[in-house]
């Protein structure tokens, strides 16, 4: 500041005093470089402060929470910029870190494939379909069918230039957790499994209409899944995770007590019957199994 006063002030005294004379300011610049002009060029001298473009920010805001669903509302300070979001599991955040180091690499990764489905677009092109404006407030399911219940999860946001395909701000999280799936009171018991050569009609007593799953598997399948996992309890778990993430159970979820046809079996084929409570993709009771055979052709 002080070297700015002192310059108005021997310019103002030059150019008033020494108009007359042959003398040249040079001005020095950051970068290294010089440029100059005669002081009798000079009329008079203003400086005009430059404009501060304001720091971009985000806030998210957590709306309500299911053990598989979720709403956030994402607030930019200002209207006038673009930005990205996503949402990913804890697991998944791990693996961004540990393989691309930053969002931004992974997202234009993803966008990348995109395209490489047709429609002969560019990432950049694609990218510019995701972006939005303004405070939004989103839903969990438009990016995960189904998050799972007592998970961690993070919304992260950034600002980015369509026209660069750069990002402009860092990155703004929001960790949120999915509660558990309270334990149902229905007690369920298979009374009876009917077999035929492509089905089994399934009876099963309920004590409540809360909702439970009448599935099955193969007996080998479900003996490998034990072997590896260590126990039943274990295997059971994971079948049922696994079919969640796949959409879950859909016809297959019941209330109160029923027969229940299994269908679309092979003939002559081993098989186990399972029931069990099921809600928000998670066991909500313990697990009922029934082995039985279809009949042969």
């Amino acid at each position: 500041m002080k070297k700015i006063f002192t310059f108005i002030a021997v310019a103002l005294f030059a150019t008033a005093s020494l108009a007359q004379e042959n003398f040249r300011i040079r001005i020095h610049k950051n970068d290294g470089t010089v440029s100059g002009f005669m002081l009798s060029d000079v009329d008079s001298l203003t400086f005009a402060k430059k404009p501060v473009i304001p720091k971009q920010s985000f806030t998210i805001t957590l709306g309500e929470v299911t053990p598989v669903k979720a709403t956030y509302t994402i607030t930019p300070s200002s209207n006038d910029f673009e930005y990205y979001h996503f949402l990913v599991s804890q697991e998944s955040y791990d693996l961004i870190e540990a393989q691309y180091g930053s969002f931004y690499d992974h997202d234009r990764a993803w966008w990348t494939a995109m395209t490489e489905y047709g429609g002969g677009m560019s990432w950049q092109d694609y990218m510019k379909q995701l972006v939005t404006t303004g405070e939004k407030t989103f839903e969990s399911s438009s990016i995960i069918a189904n998050l799972k219940p007592n998970s961690r999860y993070c919304i992260y946001t950034y600002a980015i230039d369509t026209k660069t395909a750069k990002p402009t701000t860092e990155i703004t999280e929001l960790w949120f957790d999915t509660p558990k799936v309270g334990a149902s009171a229905n007690e369920l018991d298979i009374v009876s499994v009917t077999p035929e050569t492509n089905a089994f009609v399934v009876n099963v007593t309920a004590t409540n209409n809360d909702p439970y799953v009448v599935t099955f598997q193969t007996n080998e399948s479900f003996k490998d899944l034990v072997s590896r996992l260590g126990s039943e309890e274990a295997a059971v778990d994971k079948m049922i995770d696994t079919q969640t993430g796949y959409g879950g159970y859909g016809a297959m979820v019941h209330q109160g007590s029923k027969a229940v046809r299994l269908e679309n079996l092979k003939a002559d084929k081993e098989y186990v019957v399972f029931v069990f409570g099921y809600e928000y993709g998670a066991r909500t009771t313990a697990y009922r199994k029934y082995i039985s055979t279809t009949l042969p052709e």
